[in-house]
């Protein structure tokens, strides 16, 4: 499940920064693997050089710079083409990348968002010395938050 996730991820990104063909060519990168591993040991051998080649893949902009909406639910509201169908492909025409995520992830960005503007409003980036920084306001409301 969790390689279905990364994979469609994957495939909402270079919808909106990949060159021509980049989603076909990632497709067949995966039935490549898929059908050349034999046994989870080959698999895990395969996956280095198929990482690799999908990274290799040429794209039109940097996928940093393109805002992200998140689709949440269970795992069949977001990936159903029932409900899904036609909705990443008109995000991709806007320049906008879908992230299908599950309610845990939505409740941590929920959460790294308040610890974001924390730091930000302390002047730092989020991470180990925002959080040491917090460590030592504890008891100071902006520590607090």
């Amino acid at each position: 499940m969790l390689v279905a996730d990364i994979l469609v991820e994957i495939e909402q990104v270079l919808r909106v920064v990949g060159a021509s063909g980049s989603v076909p060519h990632l497709q067949k990168e995966w039935l490549r693997l898929v059908h050349g591993a034999t046994s989870l040991e080959l698999f895990h051998a395969e996956l280095p050089g198929m990482i690799n080649r999908i990274t290799a893949l040429p794209r039109t902009r940097d996928p940093r710079t393109c805002p992200r909406v998140l689709v949440t639910g269970d795992f069949f509201t977001r990936f159903s083409p029932f409900f899904i169908e036609g909705v990443p492909e008109l995000y991709a025409t806007q320049r906008i990348i879908l992230k299908p995520v599950d309610l845990s992830e939505l409740a941590l960005c929920n959460v790294y968002f308040g610890v974001a503007a924390t730091a930000s409003g302390w002047g730092l980036q989020p991470g180990g010395l925002a959080l040491a920084k917090a460590c030592t306001r504890a008891f100071q409301p902006d520590g607090k938050q």
